[in-house]
């Protein structure tokens, strides 16, 4: 081989500053850009992160080990009995007639796990439906009829001005006027929340989904929806004077008196939108919209949620089944964001052959160039797509659908390229290279295998201790491979949020010495990797 490493002169020296301003123009530019998407660089960006501190805020206090929203609830288990009547407008299982087993929580508003029961104005009722084909429906409905603001920014600011003054522990009434001045169409949820009659219990009130989904049929035929639970049991009014003597916690003791004599049932009402109908959640479709009872929901137990299953579940209103997908309500989206960090804090809160054995040629085979450039963009998209995901309140439930298909199709090239590795070793290093640098490289290697491996990994394992379906394009769903467990799913995220900022350090690094290899060095290390055998090494730069 001929010399590759002459005399470095001056000149030389001269020469390679451009390369080497290039290489850190290139590498900043990308972790920049990373920056950019994860919102490090934009402190006044909403993210679900901020969204959820101003909850906190608004609560007064964290009660760590408690959900950051609608704190306080009960446990319930039971079943949804389709009736068949949803079969025409979507093909989702459960709409069939067929039982499917849930687990809920009933619930009512407030970050205080503490708060008492009659002055909580919104009540709610989660669930969490496995149908029998694998597949989960996870769904969040309140006791409004329309929600109070037709933005997030608008909710974010809701949220700031409810949240209490430090000399006197209640919202301000100035803060609280602006913020009904610059968003009129609160007043109807004011009203609602002064005027509306109260129910004397869960069991008689009724639940909505008030953001609007899309049914889909398996003629593929697409439907805007909303649906509503409306109980089976009597509405009954509370007055002022009875919820005044209410004791703390009459929900869930009136709850757990009622099933003592027998199951609650909650009909499914399924709203029909026509085309012209908004998707924003704080305007009301008109009444004459055709409705369809698809199913009824039927509590048969209920249990404190301290011990209860609805403990370690995050409802998510995006987890859907085929058959319902998410609107483009931005509200919808921003509340799957927020969900989830809500969930995860007080999770946290409680509790190979070697890499560079020498081969004879000089250059990788076509699998491998291939594997490596694909792996490249993908895992370049993957932590592009996480970081969004985790950034963004609009964007997310997109970016989920991209990032775990992204996930297992690189762990499953990382399998072939591994094989294909160890059955085609790699070129030699160039014979000068320093000895410090050919450790570097050997170690690089072996760590950014070991990431390729681990990162996919440990993503499905976080899902599957989150009690989440692993669904893929098409359908299909991949089998847990972790119990559900919430302390197993937060030091999983954990996990798998700084294994990735340490995959995205490895890839700068192995850019930056790719390039390093290509420029400054000239040696043929990148030209081996980025094209065939054609041309020897000493060739490449020259």
């Amino acid at each position: 081989m001929p010399d590759l490493d002459p005399a470095v002169t001056p000149a030389s020296r001269r020469r390679a500053i451009p390369a080497w301003l290039a290489i850190v123009l290139i590498v900043a530019a990308l972790a920049l850009a990373f920056a950019w998407v994860a919102g490090w660089l934009s402190p006044g960006r909403l993210t679900s992160q901020r969204f959820t501190n101003a909850i906190e805020t608004a609560n007064g206090q964290v009660w760590r080990g408690f959900r950051r929203a609608h704190a306080k609830g009960v446990c319930v288990a039971g079943y949804f009995e389709g009736n068949g009547q949803g079969t025409a407008l979507s093909s989702a299982r459960l709409l069939a007639p067929v039982r499917t087993p849930f687990v809920g929580r009933l619930s009512i508003g407030g970050g205080s796990p503490y708060g008492l029961d009659a002055k909580a104005r919104v009540r709610s009722m989660a669930l969490r439906l496995d149908s029998d084909d694998g597949q989960q429906w996870r769904m969040a409905m309140n006791s409004f009829p329309f929600f109070g603001v037709s933005s997030v920014e608008a909710f974010y600011e809701q949220t700031r001005a409810n949240t209490p003054d430090p000399a006197t522990g209640k919202p301000d009434p100035a803060r609280q006027a602006a913020f009904a001045k610059a968003h009129p169409e609160f007043a109807r949820f004011a009203d609602w929340a002064a005027h509306a009659p109260w129910s004397t219990s869960w069991a008689n009130t009724t639940f909505n989904g008030v953001d609007t989904f899309r049914f889909v049929n398996r003629a593929g035929n697409v439907r805007n929806v909303r649906w509503s639970m409306q109980p089976q049991t009597p509405f009954a009014g509370m007055t002022p004077e009875q919820r005044e003597q209410a004791d703390a916690d009459y929900l869930a003791e009136d709850l757990a008196a009622r099933l003592a004599k027998g199951e609650l049932r909650w009909d499914m009402v399924v709203t029909l939108a026509q085309a012209d109908d908004p998707v924003n959640p704080s305007q009301s479709w008109p009444e004459d919209r055709p409705r369809v009872t698809v199913g009824t929901v039927v509590v048969e137990s209920s249990s404190a949620q301290a011990t209860g299953a609805c403990r370690d579940i995050n409802y998510d209103p995006l987890v859907l089944p085929t058959g319902v997908e998410a609107s483009d309500d931005p509200i919808l989206a921003a509340r799957s964001a927020v969900y989830s960090v809500s969930f995860n804090r007080p999770r946290r809160e409680t509790g190979v052959g070697p890499m560079n054995r020498a081969g004879s040629s000089t250059h990788f085979n076509l699998l491998a160039r291939l594997l490596h450039w694909t792996m490249a963009l993908a895992i370049l998209a993957m932590l592009f797509v996480g970081v969004g995901m985790v950034a963004s309140l609009s964007l997310r439930p997109a970016l989920v659908s991209l990032h775990r298909p992204l996930g297992i199709a690189i762990l499953l090239l990382a399998v072939v390229r591994l094989a294909n590795r160890l059955r085609h070793p790699p070129p030699a290093l160039p014979a000068d290279l320093p000895a410090i640098q050919k450790a570097a490289a050997t170690a690089s290697h072996i760590l950014l295998y070991a990431l390729m491996f681990a990162m996919p990994l440990v993503g499905w394992a976080m899902v599957s201790a989150g009690g989440y379906p692993v669904t893929m394009p098409g359908g299909l769903s991949l089998p847990a491979i972790a119990p559900h467990d919430p302390t197993v799913y937060a030091v999983l995220r954990t996990a798998h949020t700084w294994l990735a900022l340490l995959l995205f350090a490895v890839v700068l690094m192995h850019l930056a010495a790719a390039l390093y290899h290509a420029w400054i060095r000239r040696d043929g290390v990148f030209a081996s990797m980025a094209r065939g055998a054609g041309r020897h090494r000493s060739d490449i730069g020259s």
